[in-house]
Protein backbone atom coordinates (compact mmCIF):
# COMPACT_ATOMS: atom_id res chain seq x y z
CA UNK A 1 0.00 0.00 0.00
CA UNK A 2 2.79 2.28 0.12
CA UNK A 3 2.52 2.65 -3.42
CA UNK A 4 -0.50 4.01 -3.18
CA UNK A 5 0.34 6.90 -0.69
CA UNK A 6 -0.11 5.15 2.50
CA UNK A 7 2.63 5.92 5.28
CA UNK A 8 2.48 2.98 7.92
CA UNK A 9 4.02 3.82 11.49
CA UNK A 10 4.39 1.46 14.63
CA UNK A 11 2.66 2.80 17.77
CA UNK A 12 3.47 -0.02 20.32
CA UNK A 13 4.11 -3.80 20.38
CA UNK A 14 0.29 -3.85 19.50
CA UNK A 15 -0.80 -1.13 17.38
CA UNK A 16 0.08 0.37 14.49
CA UNK A 17 -1.05 3.38 12.05
CA UNK A 18 -1.63 3.88 8.27
CA UNK A 19 -1.59 7.78 7.27
CA UNK A 20 -3.07 9.11 3.81
CA UNK A 21 -4.11 11.76 2.11
CA UNK A 22 -7.26 11.99 -0.12
CA UNK A 23 -7.65 15.05 -1.85
CA UNK A 24 -6.92 18.02 0.99
CA UNK A 25 -7.82 15.69 3.71
CA UNK A 26 -5.39 13.46 6.13
CA UNK A 27 -7.08 10.39 7.16
CA UNK A 28 -5.37 8.19 9.94
CA UNK A 29 -6.92 4.76 10.87
CA UNK A 30 -5.01 2.88 14.11
CA UNK A 31 -5.03 -0.65 13.95
CA UNK A 32 -5.02 -2.81 17.39
CA UNK A 33 -3.42 -6.38 16.46
CA UNK A 34 -3.52 -9.34 18.63
CA UNK A 35 -0.25 -11.24 19.89
CA UNK A 36 -0.90 -13.98 17.96
CA UNK A 37 -1.58 -11.25 14.68
CA UNK A 38 -5.54 -11.09 14.34
CA UNK A 39 -6.95 -7.94 14.18
CA UNK A 40 -8.93 -6.37 17.19
CA UNK A 41 -9.86 -2.59 17.06
CA UNK A 42 -9.80 0.27 13.60
CA UNK A 43 -10.15 3.57 15.42
CA UNK A 44 -10.16 6.63 13.03
CA UNK A 45 -11.53 10.01 13.73
CA UNK A 46 -15.18 10.83 11.75
CA UNK A 47 -16.96 13.30 11.04
CA UNK A 48 -20.22 14.04 12.65
CA UNK A 49 -23.16 15.80 14.54
CA UNK A 50 -22.05 13.31 17.93
CA UNK A 51 -20.55 16.42 19.70
CA UNK A 52 -21.93 18.12 22.99
CA UNK A 53 -23.68 20.72 21.45
CA UNK A 54 -25.30 18.69 18.15
CA UNK A 55 -22.73 20.64 16.29
CA UNK A 56 -20.14 18.85 13.51
CA UNK A 57 -16.51 18.05 14.32
CA UNK A 58 -14.32 15.05 14.44
CA UNK A 59 -15.61 12.48 17.03
CA UNK A 60 -13.33 9.18 17.63
CA UNK A 61 -15.02 6.08 15.85
CA UNK A 62 -14.30 2.57 15.04
CA UNK A 63 -14.69 -1.33 15.18
CA UNK A 64 -13.99 -4.33 17.33
CA UNK A 65 -13.42 -7.45 15.45
CA UNK A 66 -14.94 -10.00 17.98
CA UNK A 67 -14.60 -13.05 16.04
CA UNK A 68 -12.68 -14.60 12.61
CA UNK A 69 -13.69 -17.29 10.38
CA UNK A 70 -12.22 -18.90 7.81
CA UNK A 71 -14.16 -19.18 4.24
CA UNK A 72 -12.51 -21.01 1.08
CA UNK A 73 -9.76 -20.50 2.55
CA UNK A 74 -9.35 -16.88 3.66
CA UNK A 75 -9.89 -15.89 7.15
CA UNK A 76 -11.72 -12.57 7.84
CA UNK A 77 -13.59 -10.57 10.28
CA UNK A 78 -16.89 -12.84 11.08
CA UNK A 79 -18.31 -10.67 13.99
CA UNK A 80 -17.60 -6.96 14.69
CA UNK A 81 -19.29 -4.28 16.14
CA UNK A 82 -18.73 -0.34 15.32
CA UNK A 83 -19.59 3.04 17.01
CA UNK A 84 -19.23 6.38 18.18
CA UNK A 85 -15.89 7.11 20.97
CA UNK A 86 -14.69 3.65 20.50
CA UNK A 87 -11.82 4.01 23.41
CA UNK A 88 -13.98 6.29 25.41
CA UNK A 89 -16.20 5.49 28.34
CA UNK A 90 -18.62 6.98 26.15
CA UNK A 91 -18.58 4.42 23.48
CA UNK A 92 -22.24 3.87 21.65
CA UNK A 93 -22.35 1.05 19.63
CA UNK A 94 -25.16 0.98 16.69
CA UNK A 95 -24.18 -1.81 14.14
CA UNK A 96 -23.69 -5.21 14.82
CA UNK A 97 -23.02 -7.88 12.05
CA UNK A 98 -21.98 -11.59 12.07
CA UNK A 99 -20.82 -13.38 8.50
CA UNK A 100 -21.72 -16.75 8.57
CA UNK A 101 -21.21 -17.71 5.07
CA UNK A 102 -19.06 -16.09 2.27
CA UNK A 103 -18.03 -17.34 -1.13
CA UNK A 104 -14.96 -16.41 -3.40
CA UNK A 105 -15.18 -16.14 -7.01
Amino acid sequence: MPRNGVRWEALDDESARATIKIDEETITLDLFIEPDGRLREIRILRWGNRTEDGGYDYIPFGGQIREERAFGGYTMPSKVGVGWRLGTDRYFEFFRARIENDVFR
